[in-house]
């Protein structure tokens, strides 16, 4: 394993209060751990050498589609990496992300996206990470914010680029119950903006949660956008990459 460190006390423009949740946050987090180690509560590693298909389904809104994710490990002598690769509705790929295990925690390193043009083509587009932080091993409660931070420009719209910066920290314990079974997990509160940026820019912020299952990795997430929209997803399934194409045939009567 790497004994490189990313820096979970970086923090990079502060994102507008939407206040979403509070309450709801309160509640379910009222025993929150002071320290300790959280390494458990990621995609368990060693299970997914072989992939395993992670599928989502929006909770409560039928018009949301469902969101595939497709995570598959590398255990090497000298080191442990993680990729995802997001699929769409028509199994398309849309976005990679490779992850490395360093000392104390995930690091991205590399990631890029699936852009279509008008006529369908797809072009993939690398993303510049500005600050990587994907997930800690461990915290502090006066640890502060860690900061994901990525850049690209589009190769389908002349002139046009793309900023996030996700800004999560610590919410607290809790558990999460999935297929039955309520088992330990813990939460992240998330703050995140989205600029486009062309002849001038468009910003949309969020606030959100997410929830991870010990030895499952990512179970649900939300967010809440300044406009009223929101969105609110959970861990449906996991499966291999061979049931998915199988169950993109059987919809779409593809061979």
């Amino acid at each position: 394993m790497s004994t490189r460190q990313f820096d979970g006390n970086n923090f990079e423009r502060p994102l507008k209060n939407i206040g979403f949740w509070s309450v709801f946050i309160l509640l379910l987090f009222s025993q929150c751990s002071k320290s300790g180690d959280i390494r458990a509560y990621y995609f368990p590693l060693k299970d997914l050498k072989e992939g395993l298909v992670y599928e989502y389904r929006p909770v409560n809104d039928d018009s949301l589609p469902p969101i595939y994710w497709y995570y598959r490990s590398f255990i090497l002598q000298d080191s442990i990496y993680l990729t995802g690769t997001k699929y769409g509705e028509t199994l398309l790929p849309e976005q990679f992300v490779r992850e490395e295990m360093v000392s104390n925690g995930m690091l991205t390193l590399e990631s890029f996206i699936y852009e279509q043009d008008s006529i369908g083509n797809q072009h993939q587009v690398p993303i510049d990470i500005v600050a990587g932080s994907s997930f800690p091993f461990e915290f502090k409660e006066d640890r502060g914010v860690f900061l994901h931070h990525l850049k690209w420009s589009s190769k389908v719209e002349s002139g046009v680029s793309f900023e996030i910066v996700k800004n999560r920290s610590f919410g607290g314990d809790t558990t999460y119950l999935w297929k039955g079974q309520n088992e330990p997990a813990i939460s992240f509160m998330v703050k995140e903006a989205i600029d486009q940026i062309a002849e001038g820019t468009l910003s949309l912020e969020s606030e959100g949660l997410e929830i991870y299952q010990k030895n499952l990795g990512l179970v649900y997430f939300n967010k809440q956008f300044e406009n009223g929209f929101s969105v609110e997803y959970q861990l449906a399934d996991r499966y291999t990459m061979e049931d998915l194409e199988a169950k993109f045939t059987e919809m779409y009567g593809r061979e």
